[in-house]
């Protein structure tokens, strides 16, 4: 009888755990920004990624003289 009890409450609590992972498909969307762009305009990212280049690419005394 209480190996029987033993095997009822795992199958129990493998369905719980199923449910429970299974009812969140939409958990991780709660981080989404109202201000942020979903489709840039091309033009305005490739410049955005012209400047990071060239800023990323230059030592301080280049940043120095830019500001």
């Amino acid at each position: 009888m209480m190996k029987k009890m033993k095997y009822i409450l795992r199958i129990l609590t493998v369905m719980l755990g199923f449910g429970a992972i299974s009812s969140c498909s939409d958990w991780f969307d709660i981080n989404n920004d109202p201000t942020q762009i979903v489709s840039p305009d091309p033009s305005f990212t490739l410049t955005s990624g012209l400047v990071d280049v060239a800023y990323f690419n230059t030592d301080n005394y280049a940043l120095a003289a830019n500001y």
